[in-house]
């Protein structure tokens, strides 16, 4: 198998780590956490109201991936029905609203990614867009709660911080997610 997609999802939480969807997730009857990669608010428990902010954008691992560029089965996510053998999970933890640290750091994770495994930008989704891959798989997902569009243009440096910021704060508001 071989890696072909990134998709960027939302813990849909105020809070968490990769512990803690783990145990979501095993709740839920996964084997384990369905992300690859966790970026983290800095907020770790329910009802935390002055988040470590050293943790804030903090990459944690989830779901092993191994450091070649092969695929092996054992490394298949489970983040986006029907297209979980070719594609890596990412989950921002939050609901509507991350911060800068996580953006910065999601750039950096998805860049690395991106040249490890020959992953094309135009190959970065939004769980919402998995109907963009495969037309059987689309969702009414607005997950990650963010225009992937916007982001994928910071990625390739076409807007800056503070331009996606504003517009996801818009898009969020209306709830206008399509690209």
């Amino acid at each position: 198998m071989e890696f072909k997609e990134i998709f960027i999802h939302c813990s849909d939480s105020d809070y968490g780590s990769a512990l803690l969807i783990d145990q979501w997730h095993r709740t839920r009857g996964f084997s384990s956490i369905g992300y690859h990669f966790v970026v983290s608010n800095g907020r770790t428990t329910d009802g935390m109201k002055n988040p470590w902010n050293i943790m804030n954008g903090s990459i944690e691992a989830g779901r092993r991936l191994d450091d070649d560029d092969k695929f092996e089965a054992d490394e298949v996510g489970a983040q986006v029905y029907g297209l979980n053998s070719t594609s890596i999970g990412i989950c921002m933890i939050g609901k509507k609203s991350f911060s800068e640290s996580q953006f910065l750091k999601l750039r950096f994770l998805v860049g690395e990614l991106q040249s490890k495994l020959k992953i094309p930008a135009a190959s970065v989704y939004g769980h919402y867009e998995a109907g963009i891959v495969d037309p059987k798989y689309a969702t009414t997902k607005t997950c990650p709660n963010f225009n992937v569009s916007d982001f994928r243009l910071f990625v390739a440096d076409k807007i800056t911080m503070s331009d996606m910021m504003s517009r996801t704060k818009i898009h969020i508001a209306g709830l206008n997610l399509a690209p």
